[in-house]
């Protein structure tokens, strides 16, 4: 009876032990999975920020290619108001000789029109001249 008692105590013993080594490769276990869990969780956090870098990234191109085309629309629009500027000017110069030219042909006109006054009096004083001589051979 005490041999089976002894045997008894070495098999609750060995029960027990071989529970506690089966909780200690559990634990392991569940420790394993769980480094490999953060791990993983490290590995997808590492990878959303880089994805993060390369979206920001992709964004500062982006506004970069935005600015050097608001520069450029900016020089397109000073080139386009030098143009009109330039346009406008030539316009101006144009009416300005345009005006001198009309200037001038008033100025002839005004001598043509004077010199037919002129004309239109010597004719006039002419034809005087004219009738009074021929009052004078009527008398």
């Amino acid at each position: 009876a005490a041999q089976q008692r002894q045997w008894r105590a070495e098999g609750r013993s060995a029960v027990a032990l071989a529970v506690r080594e089966r909780s200690e490769l559990t634990y392991i276990t569940k420790q394993e999975r769980l480094a490999t869990t953060k791990e993983k969780e490290l590995e997808s956090q590492q990878a959303a920020g880089l994805t993060n870098t390369t979206w920001q990234e992709r964004l500062a191109n982006t506004k970069e290619k935005e600015l050097e085309f608001q520069q450029a629309a900016e020089l397109t629009n000073t080139t386009w108001q030098e143009k009109l500027a330039n346009t406008k000017k030539r316009e101006l110069e144009s009416q300005q000789a345009a005006d001198l030219t009309n200037t001038t042909r008033q100025g002839r006109l005004a001598n043509t029109k004077e010199k037919d006054f002129e004309s239109q009096q010597a004719t006039e004083t002419d034809s005087i001249a004219a009738q009074r001589n021929r009052i004078s051979e009527l008398r």
